[in-house]
């Protein structure tokens, strides 16, 4: 009880942002997990912070971009092909 006492005693806006960061994070995660990726970028910075990570970030972010697009990104190159073919034509 002292120690968290001299905390905000002595770091007050730090344990304020920090109180902050906590509340606003289970907010976004309450309304949010219902979107599978976004649950998984919250669940995977709450583990970076509490220093038990999951994954490399670049490795979640690779993961993430499969569940997006699963043909590799063929979609999307097709469809910005698509779209250069046709402001070409006008």
């Amino acid at each position: 009880m002292m120690l968290e006492f001299l905390k905000w005693l002595v770091a007050s806006k730090e344990m304020a942002e920090l109180e902050r960061w906590r509340i606003e994070w289970n907010e976004h995660r309450r309304w949010l997990a219902e979107f599978p990726l976004v649950g998984m970028a919250l669940d995977n910075m709450r583990a970076e912070v509490e220093g038990n990570p999951k994954e490399f970030i670049s490795d979640l972010r690779d993961k993430m971009r499969v569940t997006l697009d699963p043909c590799g990104g063929e979609q999307q190159i097709a469809r910005y092909v698509s779209f250069i073919r046709k402001g070409l034509h006008n």
